[in-house]
């Protein structure tokens, strides 16, 4: 079955089987026209991998001992936008100075510009929390009062 919005465009596939597709994928424009693809879900493992990618460390302050006491957790922020954008990303149109797209690597992730790496991570971030407000409406049977323009527009 297709969700499909008011133009007729299919907003999401539902899923008919309890495991990932890794070839499907996604393309989302940026700013200033240039595109990402990423893939349309990650599986279990993946998922897991994102979610802890920039969980160092898990400890107490010295001298206490209690397990009511609070836990410092140290987290690399840096590691978690990049293992973010290296798990999610097939495809995109940067290109270096000279007008060359680069191929998505670890290598060509980290060397991103800070606001555009932080725009890829936003435009993931929107694109998960999307999927996940559709599959609860369809879940819950309300993706149709979701999906329709309200009387106003």
């Amino acid at each position: 079955a297709k969700v499909i919005d008011q133009d007729g465009t299919v907003i999401q596939e539902t899923r008919t089987s309890d495991f990932v597709n890794a070839s499907e994928t996604h393309t989302i424009t940026l700013a200033d026209g240039k595109w990402i693809e990423i893939r349309r879900e990650l599986n279990h493992k993946e998922s897991v991998h994102v979610a802890t990618a920039g969980f160092q460390a898990m400890r107490r302050k010295p001298g206490e001992n209690r397990a009511d006491e609070p836990v410092e957790i140290v987290t690399n922020y840096e590691l978690m936008d990049t293992e973010k954008m290296a798990t999610w990303l097939v495809d995109w149109n940067l290109t270096d100075p000279r007008g060359k797209v680069l191929p998505v690597t670890r290598n060509t992730i980290i060397n991103l510009r800070d606001t555009r790496g932080r725009e890829i991570c936003a435009a993931i971030d929107d694109y998960v929390a999307d999927q996940e407000r559709l599959d609860e409406a369809l879940k819950n049977g309300t993706a149709a009062l979701t999906l329709m323009p309200s009387a106003d527009d």
